[in-house]
């Protein structure tokens, strides 16, 4: 059995009810709870369902900021996601210093990037693993 095949899943699904392409995606807010496991499995799927686009895309965790909120990350994710399009800027993964194995996507270290996000995706998961991943976009 494929560890974090659910959450392969929902990212497409989410990306595919959206009528978007995988291509289309530019920014992927991630779970990222800095808990080596979970990060590797995410950049897994990740890689998996986005190809060699996977390593074009921004990825950031708030959590790195914030701490895990536990039930509340998802609504801290939607906020920061927003902010993010809305002011053309991705944060960056707070508090990331050493990469973990096989994680070595573009996580955005260190500093804010002036970036214009067009297509963004929100992993959430949680504990019995449930997963949701959610679209964002600007309103034109």
């Amino acid at each position: 059995k494929l560890e974090g095949a659910g959450l392969l899943t929902t990212m497409r699904l989410a990306v595919a009810n959206a009528a978007r392409s995988l291509e289309s995606v530019d920014y992927i807010n991630a779970h990222g709870p800095s808990d080596v496991f979970i990060d590797q499995m995410e950049t897994r799927m990740i890689k998996n369902a986005f190809g060699p686009h996977a390593y074009h895309i921004p990825i950031t965790s708030i959590k790195g900021a914030t701490g895990n909120p536990m039930g509340c990350g998802g609504v801290h994710q939607f906020i920061s996601t927003a902010l993010t399009i809305q002011k053309s800027v991705i944060p960056p993964t707070t508090n990331f210093e050493t990469p973990g194995e096989d994680c070595d996507l573009d996580y955005v270290p260190g500093k804010p990037r002036m970036n214009r996000v067009r297509c963004a995706l929100i992993n959430s998961h949680g504990f019995g693993r449930g997963n949701v991943c959610m679209v964002l976009e600007p309103v034109l």
